[in-house]
This record gives C-alpha cells, structure tokens and sequence, in this order.
C-alpha cells in the first residue's frame, strides 16, 4: 500500500512518515499541503491511501485546508488524519470545531 501524507508543515508529520515507512516497508509521498492543486496530487503520485499531518493552521481557513478538503472529497481513498487533520475529517463530517482554552502540546484527554 503506498501512502501520500499531506504536510501541513508540523514536525511531527516526519515521526508519522517514520511510523508509515516502518509498518508498511516502503516510505510515503510526502506533500506540503501548498505546493500543488488537489488535481495535480493525483495526477502526478499513485497512492492507494492518505494521512493528513498535523499543523498550525485551522480546517476554516482556505490556505490552511484547501487541498485537505479536496482530499476527504475524494472519498475513494482512506484517510488518517492527526491532531489538525483529525479536525478537518470531524469538521468535513459535520463536526464543529472550536478552539481549545489553550494550546497544549501532549496531553492526553478525553474524547467523546
């Protein structure tokens, strides 16, 4: 299975590359989140599944999430999201995204 990550420039997007590159014996396709059209991704890798990294941004603004949202609209392909990325799926399927009381790097909570 060969994986595309969608970079959204946070240095934990390289511990996931690590994580993908071990499990699955080859390393994913990594792409920051602004160097190409969604069109373009798929016209230029074959990959069979997608990671959106975590970031800085937020899933509400265009510049932040464009290409992400393309991604999850593609819907022929599963998707991992982490930290920003997992708020982007929840935010694509409805969700509400809210901030958190303040930023934090780490801690466990719970998620219901």
């Amino acid at each position: 299975m060969r994986c595309l990550v969608i970079d959204h420039e946070d240095s934990f997007t390289w511990n996931l590359v690590e994580y993908i590159t071990q499990i699955s014996g080859s390393a994913p396709i990594v792409v920051p989140h602004h160097q190409h059209t969604w069109a373009e991704i798929e016209a230029l890798y074959v990959f069979d599944a997608i990671v959106l990294s975590p970031g800085p941004g937020t899933v509400t603004n265009p510049q932040d999430w464009q290409v992400s949202r393309a991604a999850l609209a593609q819907q022929a392909r599963p998707v991992l999201g982490v930290c920003l990325g997992m708020q982007g799926l929840a935010h694509h399927y409805g969700a509400q995204i809210q901030p958190a009381p303040e930023p934090y790097h780490g801690r466990n909570s719970v998620v219901v």
